[in-house]
């Protein structure tokens, strides 16, 4: 505040204008320094020494002590700390237990159903939340345990030791939540609350068997009136053509979708090729090894895949509002964004040409 006094002082020192109250005596003593002080001299006297300079000068010094003297002393501005996980549980009312990896997890109720195991298939209803309980995502998700297919990923560790039924807070540190990925929606080093219900957890065999009947709903939907062919154990197909002969190679123009659990289609290639030769096997996902060896030539229609023969438990679970950044950060292939796991695949068949091998293949 000084440095405005110090400037108004500057520019009312520079003025070129000054008004001497001596030369205009006669009228001030008539319109205001009678009606004011009457004939008192020293009144008079007191306006003859003062000029517009020093009036404006000593309220430019009155202006900027006032305003300084409100303002301090100065106090720097403090940026408020995200509360830290110690200060959440010290508020929060309920027993949590440190694990080894580092995060907290206290339990709601205990589950009474099939314990979880490596590579079972979990359903659980997972909410999180910021330290300040305000719900950053809320969604049934659905992952296999044991393959770190759920982020944050010490999430796949934390559901590994309960049961059906179950119902967990977990308190994940920073260092185990989302680390510094700069994501828009959710400040860096955020400490999370991660509220978990375990609702279902299939063994290998139960998922298998509700996979594939997830893919066979799927098929009923897009074949419409084109003809069931050499429909198996692992996929369904449905072709206007008839069924070729083995082939060694060949070529299939294609377009690629998904259907998730939730009846969500997503597009993940509309157009594109693919080609199979026995010798490599290097297609896209599993199950088109074995659909090359049923195709008909000029085949037109649709192949369906359960997860299983696709890509199962490589889409990871990601929030639903992050899934777009981390395609973009590099954390889930872009592919994927829209993807999520177990979703069924359906290949939309353009044309089939057998015997034509890859021209990028050495």
């Amino acid at each position: 505040m000084m440095f405005l006094g110090v400037f108004l002082w500057l520019i009312v020192k520079l003025c070129p204008i000054s008004f001497d109250f001596k030369r205009i005596n006669s009228i001030f003593n008539v319109i205001y320094t009678k009606q004011v002080f009457g004939e008192a001299p020293w009144g008079i006297a007191f306006f003859n020494m003062i000029n517009i300079k020093r009036l404006l000068f000593f309220l430019a010094i009155t202006f900027s002590l006032g305003l300084t003297q409100c303002t301090s002393p100065m106090v720097e501005r403090i940026v408020p700390v995200e509360k830290s996980v110690e200060d959440y549980i010290a508020g929060a009312g309920l027993d949590y237990q440190q694990q080894g990896s580092g995060y907290y997890i206290s339990t709601i109720q205990a589950g009474n159903g099939t314990p979880i195991s490596v590579n079972n298939v979990v359903e659980a209803r997972v909410t999180v939340y910021d330290l300040e309980d305000q719900k950053i995502d809320d969604a049934v998700q659905r992952f296999r345990v044991g393959q770190q297919a759920i982020l944050p990923l010490v999430l796949d560790e934390a559901l590994s030791t309960l049961s059906e039924g179950a119902e967990v807070r977990i308190l994940l540190p920073s260092e185990l939540a989302w680390k510094s990925f700069p994501f828009r929606q959710l400040p860096s080093n955020s400490s999370l609350r991660v509220d978990v219900t375990v609702t279902k957890v299939f063994s290998e065999a139960d998922w298998k068997a509700q996979d594939l009947e997830n893919a066979r709903l799927v098929f009923e939907q897009v074949k419409g009136n084109l003809q069931e062919v050499n429909l198996s154990s692992r996929y369904f197909y449905a072709s206007e053509s008839t069924i070729s002969q083995p082939t060694t190679t060949g070529r299939l123009k294609c377009g690629l979708e998904a259907v998730n659990l939730d009846k969500e289609q997503v597009s993940l290639k509309s157009d594109t090729t693919l080609y199979y030769d026995s010798a490599i096997e290097n297609n896209l996902f599993e199950g088109l090894n074995d659909a090359f060896l049923s195709l008909a030539p000029n085949a037109k229609g649709y192949l369906v895949f359960p997860s299983e023969l696709a890509y199962d438990a490589g889409v990871t679970v990601v929030p639903a509002f992050l899934r777009e950044e981390c395609a973009e950060n590099g954390i889930i292939a872009p592919l994927f964004a829209d993807l999520k796991p177990f979703g069924s695949i359906i290949v939309r068949v353009d044309e089939f040409t057998p015997n034509v091998t890859n021209p990028q293949t050495p």
